[in-house]
């Protein structure tokens, strides 16, 4: 698997969770997800959002 291929693939899992409405915590365990590395992608998804050159007018 790609980075790119990795990178959407957890972004997708990011976007499930926001959609589940579940703790991290329950979503980690619930899909066998190391919570480390779903924090870890949480928080580049979050550094994206932010660099996106997006402005809120």
């Amino acid at each position: 698997m790609s980075k790119e291929e990795k990178r959407l693939q957890m972004l997708s899992m990011i976007s499930d969770w926001q959609q589940s409405g579940k703790s991290k915590k329950a979503y980690c365990a619930e899909n066998g997800i190391n919570e480390a590395t779903f924090y870890y992608w949480f928080s580049r998804s979050k550094e994206n959002n932010m660099t996106s050159g997006s402005f809120i007018t």
